[in-house]
């Protein structure tokens, strides 16, 4: 764990994991104040486990995304083919309620007794959007005697014609489909948070004076935070790239520190890499060549290791 100077410590720090907790990082600083932890933590630190490109790594690595999430949403067919809504809680599966009136209600068996006065009030609400000429009273008296023939046999097909709803008990199987929205410019918000925090922790002291404008780039990079969410997009600064036949149960960072050129690598679950590059003239750059510099964050029981070796 990387432990700030003396004169760093004027500003309340906080420990954070410099790879997100939340796939596996097991790298930490405390070089980073407790008010930027906790806006990283809000914008951008999710966005790894969400991103598609890094759920596709971590399956082709042998992992599922229980293994890395407790809690995400997805879509189960039933045989008939209606999609209904589930939930990961808990390690299983969970339909999701869905009591929109606009929508077909759907109400897992378990929660049948705890939702039923509000599957009521969105079931009347929904007959009544229909324009049939019934009074609210007509179509609340159809509403209940429907909902008490569910009551009294839950596993029969229950069907009221007056008012055209009914309900009856599906089963959904197969795979889920992962519908949770993921932002491609919040991922690359956390990648220049772990390229930025890694200058900090793994580069020698004199390329950190060095290279000190491209430390500045990063940071003020996750300032900006440039996006519009009404047209859903962002900006980026690395280049991704897709690596084949190389699945890993760990993480690797690898940057390239020399007078001329800095290199950063990012490669989640050995699939996944994102790269960013910048060169530079060499004008009072530190004595030798430079340093190559790996960082290996498995996601076993093992710590992460940082390898500094001259090139």
């Amino acid at each position: 764990m990387y432990v700030p100077e003396p004169w760093q410590t004027c500003v309340r720090r906080s420990e954070e994991h410099i790879i997100p907790e939340s796939i596996g990082g097991r790298l930490k600083t405390r070089d980073l104040c407790v008010g930027c932890n906790s806006e990283f933590g809000r914008n951008c630190d999710h966005a790894l486990v969400y991103d598609q490109r890094v759920i596709q790594a971590a399956a082709e690595a042998g992992l599922h995304m229980a293994d890395l999430r407790t809690n995400f949403v997805g879509i189960q067919k039933t045989d008939a083919g209606t999609e209904v809504k589930m939930r990961f809680v808990d390690g299983a599966f969970r339909p999701e309620p869905q009591l929109n009136p606009g929508a077909p209600l759907v109400i897992p068996t378990s929660d049948w007794v705890r939702l039923r006065a509000q599957t009521r009030g969105s079931l009347v609400h929904k007959v009544m959007r229909k324009g049939l000429s019934l009074t609210r009273c007509q179509v609340e008296t159809e509403v209940d005697v429907l909902l008490a023939g569910v009551d009294a046999e839950p596993a029969k097909r229950h069907w009221n014609p007056v008012i055209g709803e009914g309900f009856e008990q599906v089963i959904a199987s197969g795979g889920v489909r992962v519908t949770q929205e993921f932002f491609p410019w919040e991922t690359e918000w956390c990648l220049a948070k772990i390229a930025f925090e890694l200058s900090c922790v793994a580069w020698p002291k004199d390329y950190r004076m060095y290279y000190q404008p491209a430390r500045e780039f990063f940071k003020q990079f996750l300032r900006k935070r440039s996006h519009d969410p009404a047209s859903k997009t962002g900006t980026g600064i690395f280049v991704f790239s897709e690596i084949k036949g190389a699945p890993a149960k760990e993480h690797t960072v690898s940057f390239l520190l020399a007078p001329t050129k800095l290199e950063y690598q990012i490669t989640l679950f050995g699939g996944a890499q994102w790269r960013w590059q910048a060169s530079a003239k060499p004008i009072n750059a530190p004595p030798g060549n430079g340093w190559s510099v790996i960082i290996r964050n498995p996601l076993s029981d093992n710590d992460a290791s940082i390898q500094c070796l001259p090139l």
